[in-house]
């Protein structure tokens, strides 16, 4: 089963594909994004973003197999963040990340909703996990206005800063979600 694309209002959520991979670049290479990510290092390697973007164009023509999903969050046609919805079979997770010029705009609000009603409308998972980085307040109050809660502390290696980060385990389960966004 192919990946759909999703709309909201200002947005569209797609699969990514290797013509992203300037714009993946450009934004998640910026240290203000990857410092609060585990899996991303800093400099931006492009041979990983070839390599990612090459997997997740097999994963989105058959992500349930795959047990994950990968959306690019586009505005205009520009990839302007991603979202990965991951092991949906086994302890689902979400994870994210946003260009810094497009911070504080209510944009991965937005993206977050269409994706969690989508993942709730397409699989009977009950909850959804998620790790954000303590110096991270903004991801933090995204995943709040949706329903998630903190569970408990933690810590995770951050490529980028190359050392071990604090962050908060949070966790929203199917009936919390809140959807505060109109499509």
């Amino acid at each position: 089963m192919n990946l759909p694309t999703l709309a909201t209002e200002r947005l569209k959520l797609r699969p990514l594909r290797s013509s992203d991979l300037e714009r993946l670049e450009l934004l998640c290479g910026n240290y203000e994004v990857s410092k609060m990510l585990s899996r991303v290092p800093h400099p931006y390697d492009r041979v990983q973003g070839e390599a990612y973007l090459k997997k997740t164009e097999e994963i989105a023509q058959d992500w349930r197999r795959f047990g994950q999903a990968d959306f690019a969050v586009s505005q205009e046609g520009q990839l302007i963040g991603v979202i990965v919805l991951r092991e949906l079979q086994e302890a689902p997770g979400i994870g994210y990340w946003l260009g810094e010029p497009y911070w504080r705009k209510g944009y991965m609000t937005e993206a977050l909703a269409a994706a969690l009603r989508w993942v709730f409308a397409a699989t009977g998972i009950k909850s959804l996990r998620a790790e954000v980085m303590k110096d991270n307040a903004g991801s933090k109050n995204v995943l709040k206005k949706l329903g998630f809660t903190v569970v408990g502390d933690g810590a995770s290696m951050s490529l980028a800063r190359g050392n071990v980060a604090e962050n908060w385990h949070m966790e929203l389960v199917r009936q919390n979600f809140k959807s505060p966004v109109s499509t």
